[in-house]
């Protein structure tokens, strides 16, 4: 089994009352606030008004929106035709307790970033440097409530813009109705905030796998690997559903995505677990050896459909709520990694993705060192990034393998995974070196036209007992 160096600059010994203490002398990165700004004590006055509930009308909050991105600066749209049709053609009484109930505690919870960051800074996970970031729960929920009003200022850093001017934008009749569900969550979260463990702690990690580390996962390391093929255990239903289970987020490279009009998997994760906004906030585009390994965030609400067919399903009851890991997270792990955009099966994709979902796998081992939950996942990179979703199966139970943990597979009754049980069987007990030379025959045998992994699993089956020797003799 490989070992990798993960270089993390933290104590695993340190006691629950030095909860992952970290000097901010050991970023190099910082996201400004908008309490940098000149314009801040003008900002400071609306998000007053707004706490002491002195807006009690849809148009006067549209305007102090409006207001606060102008003071803010940065790219302003004509309008945020959304935000303007949403509050124009909601219920009157959703509306109003919207205005008298929500909109003060999302104002009240703004003005709080002086007191959380009296710097005005915020560290960044950048590119290329292994690190960790922690949160209270408050933090995060000052942070959020900034970008409901639009109030973070334009950053240095290659990070996504987090204020909500995208969400508030679009004029199209379909994107309104999944703004409006949108709508519904982060309201549904600060609502929640009411409730919240305002001290329950959260972690972003910033994972990288050197260079070296990078170089030996190659062909000749996955198809000589001796490491026993983990159980996969099969499930219908959702990848959230697995409370006891590390969740993979089926990341874009920019973790989040954006918070515009889309509802992909990764945009509907982030709005039934709302904390998870702050890591888009903070880190960087990943590269191909690294992944962000998010802890200790509260589950908020369901969701049901994808897509334009996105619908709010109301608020949950977390069942880990009041748990608590000696760092005082909740214990639920969220692994962010992205799959590479790729029709075809190409070797070096090929090998990229097992290293990503390898590094992301080994999620909190650093932390947490005896600790092995299993991966609950589904059809990674086979939806918009258009992969095959046979072979990103076998991907991720290769790397899961590789580092001991079982794989919770949720196929969301794909046909091209009719086969993966009997797959599953032929390779009981079988090594990865095994698995992955009869991947790589069948890459040797299939013409381009078929390696969509329409015939995969058969021909993965057929090949199965292929020594080492005959792959050697047909490589070019």
């Amino acid at each position: 089994m490989f070992s990798p160096s993960l270089d993390i600059p933290i104590d695993p010994n340190l006691p629950p009352d030095k909860v992952i203490e970290l000097k901010t002398s050991s970023y190099s990165s910082f996201i400004m606030l908008p309490q940098t700004l000149k314009n801040w004590p003008a900002i400071k006055d609306i998000l007053k008004q707004a706490a002491e509930k002195h807006i009690s009308k849809p148009e006067q909050l549209y305007q102090s929106i409006i207001n606060i991105k102008k003071l803010v600066g940065g790219m302003l749209f004509d309008t945020f035709a959304s935000l303007k049709t949403y509050l124009e053609s909601e219920d009157p009484k959703y509306i109003e307790n919207l205005l008298v109930n929500i909109i003060p505690i999302i104002a009240s919870n703004a003005l709080k970033i002086e007191h959380h960051y009296p710097s005005g800074k915020l560290p960044c996970l950048v590119q290329s440097k292994q690190n960790i970031v922690k949160f209270t729960s408050d933090q995060i929920l000052s942070l959020i409530s900034l970008c409901f009003f639009c109030a973070l200022p334009s950053q240095q850093v290659d990070t996504l813009d987090t204020n909500f001017s995208m969400l508030y934008c679009s004029s199209s009749l379909p994107n309104l109705e999944v703004i409006k569900q949108k709508l519904y969550f982060f309201f549904a979260y600060f609502e929640n905030s009411i409730n919240m463990d305002k001290n329950s702690i959260i972690t972003l990690t910033r994972m990288v796998l050197n260079s070296s580390d990078y170089t030996k996962l190659n062909t000749n390391y996955w198809m000589k690997c001796q490491t026993l093929l983990k159980n996969v255990q099969i499930f219908e239903g959702k990848i959230e559903d697995h409370p006891e289970a590390s969740l993979v987020d089926f990341a874009d490279s920019y973790i989040g995505g954006g918070n515009d009009h889309i509802a992909d998997e990764e945009q509907i994760l982030f709005l039934q677990f709302p904390q998870l906004f702050v890591s888009s906030m903070i880190c960087e585009k990943m590269r191909d050896n690294e992944a962000i390994i998010i802890d200790g965030i509260e589950h908020i609400s369901k969701s049901v459909g994808y897509g334009i067919s996105l619908k709010f399903g109301g608020k949950i009851q977390d069942p880990l709520k009041n748990s608590r890991d000696k760092f005082g997270r909740i214990p639920r792990q969220i692994i962010a990694i992205d799959a590479v955009m790729c029709m075809q099966m190409i070797e070096s994709h090929i090998k990229r993705d097992i290293a990503k979902a390898y590094l992301g796998f080994q999620g909190g081992r650093y932390l947490e060192p005896k600790e092995s939950k299993p991966i609950s996942t589904g059809r990674w990179g086979s939806g918009y990034f258009k992969g095959s979703s046979p072979i990103k199966f076998i991907i991720q139970w290769i790397a899961a393998s590789e580092v001991g943990k079982e794989l919770f597979f949720h196929p969301f009754g794909d046909p091209m995974l009719i086969n993966l049980k009997a797959l599953l069987e032929a390779y009981k007990s079988q090594t990865i070196g095994k698995l992955y030379r009869a991947v790589m025959k069948y890459m040797l045998d299939e013409t381009d036209s078929m390696k969509q992994g329409n015939n995969l699993f058969d021909l993965l089956i057929k090949n199965k007992d292929m020594p080492w020797q005959d792959y050697v003799t047909q490589t070019p």
